[in-house]
């Protein structure tokens, strides 16, 4: 791809535990204009992950387009039973595994083989001389926001409601934690994006725990609890986190201007907890930290939304692979498609005439690239 300047550019915004259920309600109520503005004149779908979710696995197989069986990646934990295998990295559904370890029968162990960035887009992309920014998927490389910034972009988050007059003090720590993590990433991504370089990725984890912590709050009724808490002290959390996420899209969406493609994802979304884990929470059986309301297990779907100069205008896909992500991410950047990746190119969000412009290549076990 070349002769048009910032043609081939990538900005990658990871969002961790996005969901279409929670984003298309606040885009139809006019709350997130950027979201709203991707939508309407780029791609947006559905995402699907994989199940059970273990949220590390799902992004590894998103990042490289290769699925936990090919990859090695199965785990983030390694299980040993108390009378039988002692080397599980996964465990059978189904048969009560949750209660076992509550129990102590099974134990469990980070799975510190996990190296899911050999083989991401941005591994690829530098191997093929791209240069390429990272930000949110590591330390830090900017100082934490100053302690006022983070209590003022809380503040915003919460309108009117006053965090000081909580009855509980620490209602609102993990929405402060989250919100100095996000403004970290997001002033470190504008500082990388200003230098110019032809892939950004990007990682924002904060929503993950915000609707893990607030989703109660946000859906009382998903709950069984009476709707007068849909107008709670917390309700506005989760709505307002995504409009702070809106925002930083925005500056993004500006900073890359009309040229370069932003790619919005996330590898899985998010659910209520299931009724069978909070009562095995209730009795003792497994444990739950206290206030956690939201779940990844099952597989919710994520998201995808594609802007830039090549995508059809408003086209909705009923779903997209998760293993889709990379391959179509390694093209729009002008890369050949590695034949390793098990997903393909997303034709139907591109425009046929940009698809002819813009052969596909594809680099096989040889190493030789070839059109497809």
């Amino acid at each position: 791809m070349g002769g048009v300047p910032g043609e081939g550019r990538l900005v990658l915004l990871a969002m961790d535990a996005a969901s279409m259920d929670h984003l298309l309600p606040l885009v139809a109520a006019g709350e997130l204009p950027s979201f709203e503005k991707v939508m309407r004149k780029g791609a947006s779908s559905r995402l699907d992950t994989v199940r059970p979710c273990m949220p590390e696995v799902a992004w590894g197989a998103l990042l490289t387009g290769r699925p936990a069986w090919a990859s090695g990646w199965r785990a983030t934990e390694r299980h040993a039973l108390l009378m039988g295998p002692r080397d599980l990295d996964v465990l059978p559904r189904g048969m009560g595994m949750g209660w076992l370890r509550g129990w102590g029968y099974v134990t469990s162990e980070p799975n510190e083989n996990l190296a899911w960035s050999q083989g991401s887009i941005w591994e690829i992309a530098r191997h093929a001389g791209l240069t390429t920014a990272l930000a949110g998927w590591g330390p830090a490389r900017t100082p934490p926001p100053d302690a006022g910034r983070v209590s003022g972009r809380v503040q915003r988050i919460l309108g009117e409601i006053d965090a000081a007059a909580m009855p509980e003090p620490d209602a609102f720590d993990a929405l402060r934690e989250a919100v100095a993590l996000d403004l970290g990433v997001r002033d470190e991504a504008l500082e990388a994006l200003a230098k110019g370089p032809r892939l950004l990725a990007v990682c924002l984890r904060g929503l993950a725990e915000v609707t893990r912590r607030y989703l109660r709050h946000h859906t009382p009724a998903e709950f069984g609890e009476p709707s007068a808490r849909t107008h709670g002290p917390l309700s506005r959390v989760v709505t307002g986190y995504y409009e702070f996420l809106d925002e930083i899209l925005g500056e993004h969406l500006a900073a890359v201007g009309d040229e370069g493609f932003v790619m919005i994802v996330s590898a899985h979304g998010v659910e209520p907890l299931p009724v069978m884990d909070r009562i095995a929470a209730w009795v003792g059986a497994v444990e739950v930290p206290k206030g956690v309301s939201g779940s990844w297990r099952r597989g919710p779907d994520g998201i995808f939304l594609l802007s830039g100069p090549g995508e059809q205008a408003g086209v909705r896909p009923e779903e997209v692979d998760l293993l889709d992500v990379a391959p179509t991410a390694i093209y729009l950047m002008g890369l050949p498609i590695e034949a390793r990746m098990r997903g393909g190119l997303l034709r139907r969000v591109l425009r046929p005439d940009f698809l002819e412009g813009h052969p596909v290549h594809v680099v096989p076990a040889d190493g030789a690239a070839r059109p497809l």
